[in-house]
């Protein structure tokens, strides 16, 4: 019984650090999309 709820927490916890995961990785590439596209501007504002 305590084995299955140490195993069913376990997995709970591996869920929520995909999901952390999932969402840092697609907040830094919508910040790098936004750096570039704030470069691309300052780049062609330049020339």
């Amino acid at each position: 019984m305590e084995t299955k709820f140490l195993s069913s927490r376990l997995r709970s916890r591996s869920q929520l650090f995909l999901l952390v995961t999932a969402y840092l990785f697609f907040k830094i590439k919508c910040q790098i999309n936004e750096m570039t596209l704030e470069i691309r501007y300052f780049l062609s504002s330049l020339f």
